[in-house]
């Protein structure tokens, strides 16, 4: 073989050796930066996830304070040992359910 067409015969295995090692080498790239932001994405959503958690949890602390601070009131206001008379609770009652109604008539009419 011609020392010339043998040299260049190597040199292009050299190149196609390199050329297969940089392929190689650059999808390893690709895969970590993948797996890279996969991980920064998972992050991310577990962060927001915590978050709304924690609001969700302030919330309902809040609400169950506000609960106990108002039935102590009420049940330590001046006659509060003292029967509703019937017709005093039916009433409420129907003032409290009238007040609902419009509610729910409004949020029927949203319906599509």
């Amino acid at each position: 073989m011609n020392p010339r067409l043998a040299a260049i015969f190597a040199a292009i295995l050299l190149a196609l050796g390199i050329l297969a090692l940089w392929q190689y080498r650059g999808g390893e790239l690709r895969r970590a930066k993948a797996q890279a932001n996969a991980s920064v994405a998972q992050a991310q959503f577990s962060a927001e996830t915590t978050r709304i958690v924690e609001r969700t949890t302030n919330k309902e602390r809040t609400v169950v304070r506000q609960a106990e601070v108002h039935a102590d009131a009420v049940q330590s206001a001046a006659g509060a040992g003292i029967p509703i008379p019937l017709d005093v609770l039916a009433a409420w009652s129907s003032g409290i359910d009238s007040m609902r109604a419009p509610a729910a008539s409004a949020a029927d009419d949203r319906r599509p």
